[in-house]
């Protein structure tokens, strides 16, 4: 069940109150559209905002703000008469975070300081107060900063990236990079290695729960050709990403996150995996992978189990959202030259229900260059995402029946 936090409710109130709600009244007004509430498991909290049902949280200039979508303002979350909001006094206040994550009530987030260092914290909504949870202190020729990744089951995947000053025998410096990947157990505050900076080469997270971590493995040594070679077989015209993407080979991998052991789910020589470079690779418990040229498949992370979900020909992206799958096409696309025919191309974006794999084509979405509204995050009843006015959000109602005027922007 959603909680309410009634300061917050009052500071809505306010808002409406003293601004209005435009658009929101006349004959033209669109219908009521009915929210649905948001999974709790893989929620990302690496962009600039994380939704909710009704909503978002940002952080900018240092200070949580709330966007509401029925009513279209944004509030700092700061109760305090006469704040001005730019500093720790301010009860909205939390600093430098590249992103941040919201859970039962709690906001959590990685913050870098270029002077001190990086922490991860977490900043109680109600109170504001901040608890650090860890911290890493630069020291003489070492540099830390940290980033959060999903957020599921109470726990996040945190990423913390070590620089060391390095003395060349020439004189010159140079820096070393190095990131380790952690599981962080936000309620009791402690974490575990996942990956070491060795380990975690070429592996990518897909989504986890409390049982199982996804993670999709490019393995180190590959037999691709390079782009002149590329060139000299298929010629000028040819598409070595699209060649690249293909033909990578790639290993869905399944930890057991009780003892750290792992199988494989699905190899590309073996099985054909392609796995999407799309960031929505999961949704709720469910992962979604692509196998044998035109099948996609839902991985339960509950489980550990698959199932089929949808065959479709020319599948060129996928990702999950809004308990569906997205699925691009493109019939120009020929998988052997990767040649695009532009006589031939018709481009199409589909969606299938997770539940029942039926495949609905969102008519009218494309145009010459692609989705004429690219939605990459999404709240109750919104999808924010990239149109004509750059970042921007719209109804689901409206995304759906293909209303891209609809969209509003969001800077």
């Amino acid at each position: 069940m959603k909680r309410r936090y009634p300061w917050l409710a009052v500071l809505l109130v306010l808002a409406l109150t003293a601004c209005g709600v435009p658009g929101a009244s006349g004959p033209d007004a669109p219908p009521p559209v009915e929210s649905s509430a948001l999974p709790q498991d893989n929620r990302d909290t690496s962009w600039e905002v994380f939704p909710d049902d009704t909503g978002w949280y940002v952080c900018i200039a240092g200070t949580v703000r709330y966007y509401d979508f029925a009513s279209g303002q944004t509030m700092t979350l700061c109760a305090q008469p006469g704040c001005s909001h730019r500093d720790e006094s301010c009860q909205a206040w939390l600093g430098n975070a590249a992103g941040l994550g919201v859970c039962d009530g709690t906001i959590y987030a990685a913050l870098t300081d270029d002077t001190s260092g990086a922490q991860l914290v977490s900043k109680d909504i109600a109170t504001g107060q901040i608890t650090v949870l860890e911290r890493w202190d630069n020291q003489a020729g070492t540099f830390y900063s940290a980033a959060m990744g999903w957020i599921s089951r109470g726990m996040a995947i945190v990423y913390l990236t070590r620089q060391t000053l390095e003395q060349q025998e020439d004189g010159l410096q140079s820096y070393r990079k190095e990131t380790t990947t952690y599981l962080y157990d936000l309620s009791a505050g402690t974490g575990r290695v996942l990956f070491t900076p060795e380990e975690g080469a070429g592996r990518r997270l897909l989504g986890f729960t409390d049982r199982y971590l996804a993670v999709s493995y490019t393995l180190p040594e590959q037999s691709l050709l390079n782009p002149e070679e590329f060139e000299q077989q298929y010629g000028e015209n040819a598409s070595y990403g699209r060649y690249a993407y293909f033909n990578t080979h790639c290993q869905l991998l399944l930890y057991d996150l009780s003892d750290g052991t792992q199988i494989i789910i699905a190899d590309h020589d073996r099985d054909g995996y392609i796995m999407t470079a799309d960031p929505c690779t999961a949704y709720g418990k469910d992962c979604i992978y692509q196998c044998g040229g035109n099948t996609l498949y839902l991985l339960d992370l509950d489980t550990g189990k698959s199932r089929a979900l949808v065959t479709m020909e020319h599948i060129i992206n996928y990702w999950l959202m809004d308990n569906k799958a997205f699925i691009l096409t493109d019939e120009g696309m020929d998988h052997e030259t990767y040649i695009l025919d532009n006589d031939a191309s018709k481009s199409a974006l589909w969606c299938a229900d997770l539940w029942d794999g039926q495949a609905v084509e969102l008519e009218n979405a494309m145009n010459d260059s692609g989705m004429i509204l690219s939605i990459h995050q999404e709240g109750g009843s919104f999808f924010r995402g990239l149109g004509p006015l750059g970042r921007c959000v719209i109804s689901k109602e409206d995304f759906y029946a293909g209303r891209y005027d609809q969209a509003v922007a969001t800077g």
